[in-house]
């Protein structure tokens, strides 16, 4: 699934996971509500706020790039 990041308009990301925490009562993990996320043909982890996240369909973004729009899709 790629996703588009508000702030980060015209990039397409994949999502890497959320981010955990442990209760400091209980220990136990907890999910914080942000996510990491990974632009397209990068391998920087961002950790981003889960509501600024939105899916786009696959075809709305170039697979090679990962440029939203992009007219060359990266496949043939």
């Amino acid at each position: 699934m790629a996703v588009c990041v508000d702030g980060f308009e015209g990039v397409a990301f994949r999502v890497v996971g959320p981010e955990t925490a442990y209760d400091d009562a209980t220990g136990d993990p907890y999910e914080t509500g942000m996510v990491y996320v990974v632009a397209l043909g990068d391998d920087y982890r961002r950790l981003v706020d889960g509501e600024s996240i939105h899916e786009i369909a696959d075809e709305d973004f170039c697979h090679q790039c990962g440029q939203i729009g992009c007219q060359h899709d990266g496949r043939d």
